[in-house]
């Protein structure tokens, strides 16, 4: 491995990577970060949020493993029924099918007899489903908002209901149900009502917070990243790029700000973690040290808005690009509005 990376720059060797490995294998290894202070490697806990080992978290991995080894999760009682905890599988309302989450809500006789209900917002369905799945994707293709709403909350009162059966032995007309379901999406709604009325007052509040520059002779370097997942490590590496760039740019008085608290406060503060983003964490404190002129600072997303339109834009790009001076037309427009906090 050590022959694949250049030890005076830190980067793979790309050039003898794609000489060894075929093209998808090259791009996965060299897409690989590398540790930048040239220390040991270390051994992390991959199943802990810290990279620590610890028996908790060895225990639900085992569990994790087991429950994966059984087969399909949501078939519960497939799994009681093998553990002798129920003594058959049938629903316990029809007794006449198999148990699983589809009959439960919708293919029992008494699922069917709520969203049969006239108030119901699917009371003229009559499709018969084979998995949730199916169920719910048919749901937010066919229903507008309101009816989604109201159909998800009924989904949880049929479930809610069967728990009452078998523990209470108490059973809810389907009408006393749907009237229920309907009742607490409209009270929600209402609620949002308001929200969005206390929102809107305090709008011009939040948006004073605004770019400013920073003081002569520092630069700004703004930084966002945009993600399908793993929020916080994407920040992270976004961080981490900006820091190498200033000093290509042989930057050495710089004020660095993103909208990413979370790193922010573990940059500035004491790290203890051992996971993939607490090395990448202590990359950064490490580079920071190194530089007293250099900050970092938290601000808004109001604040950020120019590097996360770019971070946006980013996850449309096959490769990095840079631009100097000039743009993106939607990043110029944000700075042109900034421009006037800048006087």
């Amino acid at each position: 491995m050590a022959e694949l990376i250049d030890a005076d720059s830190l980067t793979w060797k790309t050039n003898l990577v794609e000489g060894v490995f075929n093209s998808n294998e090259a791009l996965l290894i060299c897409s690989i970060p590398l540790n930048l202070r040239n220390n040991s490697d270390q051994m992390i806990w991959v199943s802990n949020a810290k990279g620590v080992f610890s028996v908790k978290s060895a225990y639900f991995l085992d569990c994790l493993i087991k429950q994966q080894s059984v087969g399909e999760a949501s078939n519960g009682v497939a799994v009681l029924l093998k553990r002798q905890i129920v003594e058959d599988g049938l629903c316990p309302i029809c007794q006449s099918n198999e148990e699983n989450v589809i009959h439960v809500l919708w293919n029992c006789s008494a699922a069917m007899d709520v969203w049969g209900e006239r108030e119901s917002p699917l009371n003229k369905w009559s499709s018969v489903y084979k998995d949730f799945r199916l169920l719910w994707l048919d749901m937010v293709n066919r229903l507008d908002v309101v009816q989604l709403d109201q159909a998800a909350v009924i989904l949880y009162k049929i479930w809610a209901r069967r728990n009452c059966f078998v523990f209470k032995n108490i059973f809810h007309s389907p009408l006393a149900l749907v009237k229920s379901a309907l009742n607490e999406v409209e009270v929600f709604h209402e609620s949002q009502v308001r929200l969005t009325y206390v929102a809107d007052r305090l709008l011009p509040q939040i948006n004073a917070v605004e770019w400013r520059p920073p003081a002569d002779p520092f630069y700004k370097l703004n930084f966002d990243a945009a993600f399908d997942s793993e929020k916080r490590l994407m920040e992270c590496y976004a961080l981490l790029r900006s820091i190498k760039l200033c000093h290509e740019l042989c930057l050495y008085q710089v004020v660095l700000e993103g909208d990413a608290k979370a790193v922010v406060d573990s940059v500035n503060g004491y790290n203890n973690n051992h996971s993939w983003q607490g090395l990448l964490i202590e990359d950064i404190q490490f580079f920071m040290k190194g530089q007293a002129d250099w900050s970092l600072k938290f601000t808004k997303r109001h604040g950020n808005k120019a590097a996360h339109i770019v971070a946006k834009l980013g996850m449309y790009l096959d490769s990095e690009s840079v631009w100097i001076e000039e743009g993106p037309q939607e990043v110029l427009s944000i700075t042109l509005l900034e421009k006037p906090c800048t006087v």
